[in-house]
């Protein structure tokens, strides 16, 4: 851990501003963003930044009344700084050695609504929390957090996973290295096939592989291309309409495929 600061997303410099609109303020949605910045700010290049700087580019990924989309936190890592390994909570033996592996120990960890073992409650919902050092102890493993919430999950405490993380971890960004910032990709163009509309959750087939295929090379998302159209790809085409001024329902119907094929 580099920098010590922690924000709460609740602070009178910046609770009250839009995320995205004004009936949803960044002290009830931004957790996703301040997440970015704990890590953004380990970074001498970003050490002053505050969730009010991190804000300007990441309320393109927010949602109304659901805070961040999961593919707009690996944009916000990527952007500042950073290279991403993002996957799904289902195997914590695989994010730990990449965690492991990985030169820098940061990123951000998106909890549920289920209690840890020990009834630590993280959230009712869902909230993203920030981890800035990792280690091993005795066979357990421990994230250094930094909580923007209200329950403050930090204050130099290291969170056990085994005692009060597991079966609530749903998703986890890990910093796996750090390279010179990168906006999205529009002055590349897109080689492969750009699918028929319309595709949507619950879709399959080779359209949706076709799919996923052009969300990773726009977003560096990580999709598994295996053709079913499930909750990150959903994800990962809300954060590309965002982006892009389009309805971010992730539905890639005609309007999507069109501003898809731009890319071309």
């Amino acid at each position: 851990m580099n920098n010590p600061t922690i924000y709460r997303q609740a602070d009178s410099r910046w609770g009250s501003l839009p995320y995205p609109t004004k009936a949803y303020s960044f002290a009830g949605n931004g957790c996703g963003c301040c997440a970015v910045t704990h890590c953004a700010i380990e970074l001498e290049k970003y050490k002053n930044f505050t969730p009010a700087d991190v804000r300007k580019f990441m309320v393109q990924f927010a949602t109304k009344g659901h805070g961040t989309l999961w593919a707009g936190i690996s944009k916000g890592l990527v952007n500042y700084g950073f290279t991403v390994h993002w996957r799904s909570a289902d195997s914590m033996a695989d994010i730990f050695k990449v965690i492991e592996a990985s030169p820098i120990k940061c990123g951000v960890i998106l909890f549920g609504s289920t209690n840890g073992p020990d009834g630590t409650v993280w959230t009712k919902g869902g909230h993203y929390i920030s981890f800035v050092d990792y280690k091993v102890e005795n066979g357990k493993h421990y994230f250094y957090l930094k909580d923007s919430g209200g329950r403050k999950h930090d204050g130099w405490k290291w969170g056990c996973y085994e005692k009060s993380m597991k079966g609530d971890v749903r998703q986890v960004w890990i910093c796996t290295g750090t390279k010179e910032a990168q906006p999205a990709p529009v002055e590349r163009k897109y080689t492969g096939t750009i699918p028929k509309p319309t595709l949507k959750k619950g879709s399959s087939g080779t359209g949706v592989e076709n799919w996923q295929k052009f969300l990773n090379w726009y977003g560096s998302y990580g999709l598994k291309v295996d053709g079913k159209f499930g909750p990150l790809t959903k994800e990962a085409t809300r954060a590309f309409q965002a982006a892009n001024g389009l309805t971010d329902d992730g539905i890639a119907g005609p309007k999507t495929m069109e501003k898809a094929k731009t890319f071309k």
